[in-house]
């Protein structure tokens, strides 16, 4: 159906009153803009992961290095798309000098566009979490192959220059 068939039904189905007409497509962009929060917050999730954990997970195996970096930049990439195309805002009173039918119609293509939109960023965010998954999975599977040499303690510097001491809870750290 095109948007002015579309356009049409709901001011039929409205008994032509445009403002509730509005509002229908209104209600339908405020769905698209919450969608579109969620997934720019479980992006933010994988990358506070990825800030603790990364260095362990990418240690275990080169292919875990490779997939998680593909699946950071996937998970990225999903963030821009949503905030560039489906976050971008722009107001259906900008329709209001057109007809009736046509002002709806201008409404729903937008509404389409940003659903289009949103759906491809989903993919996006879908095939880069599973890279980051795969990483997982993998560390999981050969948590010892390549695994990353623990750190090395740091050399402290006491008053009583000891380093082999543990700093006592009153001495002050140089």
């Amino acid at each position: 159906m095109s948007p002015e068939q579309e356009a049409e039904k709901i001011l039929e189905l409205y008994h032509g009153d445009t403002a509730k007409a509005f509002d229908l497509i209104s209600n339908n962009l405020q769905i698209l803009q919450t969608r579109g929060h969620i997934l720019m917050t479980l992006s933010g999730a994988v990358l506070t992961v990825s800030g603790f954990s990364g260095r362990l997970i990418a240690g275990t195996h080169l292919f875990s290095q490779i997939a998680i970096i593909a699946g950071l930049i996937l998970v990225m990439a999903s963030s821009f798309w949503i905030f560039a195309r489906v976050m971008r805002i722009k107001w259906l009173s900008r329709h209001l000098d057109l007809p009736p039918v046509e002002a709806i119609a201008r409404g729903i293509e937008d509404r389409n566009a940003k659903q289009k939109h949103f759906h491809s960023a989903g993919i996006l965010f879908c095939i880069g979490a599973s890279f980051y998954a795969v990483a997982l999975f993998v560390m999981l599977i050969f948590p010892a192959t390549g695994a990353l040499a623990p750190r090395s303690k740091p050399n402290y510097q006491y008053e009583n220059n000891d380093a082999t001491k543990t700093p006592p809870e009153n001495q002050a750290v140089r």
